[in-house]
Order: C-alpha cells, then structure tokens, then sequence
C-alpha cells in the first residue's frame, strides 16, 4: 500500500497539495471563486472548535481506543492537532462550507468520522442533505478491522444536532444506489465503502453519471485498486499532501468527460 500511494502521490500533475493550495486548486477546476488564507483559516477554526463535535467524540473515546488501541488519542482537540485530521477537514468541511451543495450522497459511512464534518458544514451551511449507504462494518470484510457492536452503532461519532440533515441507508450501495439517485442530481459524491476494483469502477461510473456540472468526487483508498487512476486519468484530479489516500476528482464536462 505504501508503494501504490507513493506512486499515485508524485504521478505528474498529482502531487499532493497542502492544505490551502488543494482548497483553491478545486475551487479553481469548478470555476469557483478562490478563498483567501483569513477565509479558510475561519472555517478551519469553526470545526476546531465545534463544541457539538467535540463533545460528541469525546464521549465515545473509549469506544475509540477498543477500536484503534494503537492511536491513544483522548480528546477532540489532540485529534485535530494533527495534520491528516486536519487533512480531512480541508476536503470534508472546508470544501462544502464553501461550494455549499444541495446533495452530497456518501458509501461507507463505519464510525462517522468523515461524517460528521459534512453534516457539520451543511449544518452550518443552513442548506443541504447527506444521504449515506453503509453495510455494518464486520472485522476482516470490505477492508474494515472492526465491527460494529449492532446497527445503532453506525455514525456513533455524528453529533444529535447534526442528524436533521442526514438519512442513512442500511444495505448494498450495488443494489440501492442506482435506484436512490435515479433522475437525480448530486453535487457531491464521496466513495468510501468496498473498495474492490470493481466496485469502484461502479461507484465512480454512477457518480459521473448523476453528477452536476458543479459537482466533484471524493474517495478513500484510492491506493486499495487502480480504479481512480483509471477512471479519472483525464480528469482533473488532487490529493492532499498529508492524506494522500483521498483523491478528488472535478471532470472537466467541457471537454466531453
């Protein structure tokens, strides 16, 4: 895995951008207005110090610690003190404060991580739906080391606060998606379930299909297959430098994409 990222990190035209820079080098590709330095360190402080957030993950640090022994981290601000969480809220928070979208459907859903930052910003946004599709996670399936205790457990880091604009869908995203988003239009669209070749291949395929013109796809583990590289290879893409296992794709729809 660490060979594949560092392959897909200095592929050219795909090195992985700090923080600021890979905020307006997609805010650019979507033909959007850049943000100024005091703008994106604004947003940044709002998820840093979301009480709601904090609050929420600081409760279920034990939970935490059972499931990741190795990361000892016991405190919402110790977990954004470092760079890949900070990382994360760049492209899960930072991004749709500013790009606001309408529809942002997500695959793989497990603790809630990633989660509850997009339903922080549209919370905040005061616009906007997440529909999420997630199986539980199990231990040694669909790349996951965990499983969820039960059902209930799933997105147990999203703040009650947050949930009023969220719908989460247990089962197969292969059988529920296409029906889901049919004639529908998503702004964006986030991959972070199996993360098979094929099954990337498919979600990637659908995405681009019920994508706006405005819109963009994130994934996780696109160091797992060679889909994204193979899916997006003439597309605009971007990684962060310091979590170059997210790559954002914008299709440039002038160009026939």
């Amino acid at each position: 895995m660490v060979t594949a990222l560092k392959r897909l990190a200095l592929l050219p035209g795909r090195r992985g951008l700090g923080g600021e820079a890979l905020v307006n080098a997609v805010l650019r590709a979507l033909d959007a207005p850049e943000a100024s330095s005091a703008d994106i360190g604004k947003l940044r402080a709002e998820i840093v110090n979301d009480a709601e957030l904090a609050a929420q993950y600081e409760r279920n640090v034990p939970r935490l610690l059972e499931i990741s022994p190795h990361k000892q981290i016991r405190s919402w601000g110790e977990r954004m003190a470092r760079p890949i969480a900070m990382a994360g809220a760049d492209i899960f928070y930072v991004l749709p404060r500013i790009l606001r979208p309408a529809l942002v459907v997500e695959t793989g859903v497990a603790s809630g991580s990633m989660t509850a930052m997009l339903l922080a910003a549209l919370h905040r946004n005061g616009f906007g739906a997440l529909e999420s599709f997630d199986l539980p996670a199990v231990a040694g399936q669909r790349s996951m080391d965990w499983s969820v205790k039960n059902e209930d457990e799933i997105g147990f880091l999203v703040p009650a606060a947050y949930r009023d604009r969220w719908k989460l869908t247990l089962g197969d995203a292969t059988y529920l998606l296409p029906r889901a988003m049919e004639g529908r239009t998503v702004d964006c669209f986030f991959h972070d379930s199996d993360h098979s070749y094929e099954h990337q291949i498919f979600e990637y395929a659908l995405a681009l299909k019920h994508l706006s013109p405005r819109g963009w796809i994130v994934s996780d583990d696109v160091s797992m297959s060679p889909a994204f590289e193979r899916v997006f290879s003439d597309t605009s893409t971007f990684f962060h430098r310091d979590h170059p296992n997210v790559g954002i794709a914008v299709p440039n729809w002038s160009q026939g994409e």
